[in-house]
């Protein structure tokens, strides 16, 4: 049984107010290296999660995204100005000085991190536990995707050295 380097496995579910979205893709690499993407008040169950992803997916570039929607559309959001401020007179000084157009300046400046931050509460025991079971959805998904990928990546060796 050969399990492919690349994979993509996803889970979306629904937990109280909100869904929970988990995407992972790996793409070929000799040794482990996880990016992840999550929210804010996650972070400290970052070590626990990158623990997790890594011992399910053996080795790989692997991208891994965490996100969290309201369903209500009540999500708190602040912007950091004195932040954006900054980035804005950097960011401007430098595109007059290349001569670089300025069109998308500002929303290059809101996907920054900390330019705009989500109610950043801990999250309860019980999301918690649940969160870790979409990832372990997610992680089957995934390792399913390698196996197919794999079988076939078998039959094409096996054909080729025949």
């Amino acid at each position: 049984m050969l399990l492919s380097m690349t994979g993509y496995g996803r889970e979306t579910q629904t937990y109280g107010d909100k869904t929970i979205n988990i995407e992972i893709r790996s793409l070929n690499s000799k040794y482990s290296d996880l990016r992840l993407k999550i929210p804010q008040n996650y972070k400290e169950k970052e070590h626990e999660i990158r623990r997790v992803v890594t011992e399910k997916t053996f080795r790989g570039k692997i991208d891994m995204l965490i996100e969290t929607t309201s369903l209500q559309g009540d999500e708190e959001y602040g912007l950091n100005k004195a932040l954006f401020r900054k980035y804005f007179e950097e960011l401007n000084s430098l595109t007059e000085e290349l001569g670089a157009p300025r069109e998308e300046l500002t929303a290059a400046i809101l996907r920054l991190p900390n330019v705009v931050a989500t109610d950043s509460k801990s999250i309860d025991e019980k999301e918690w536990k649940f969160v870790l079971s979409v990832l372990d959805a997610a992680l089957e998904k995934f390792y399913q995707f390698r196996l197919a990928e794999g079988s076939v990546l078998e039959e094409d060796l096996k054909t080729r050295t025949q």
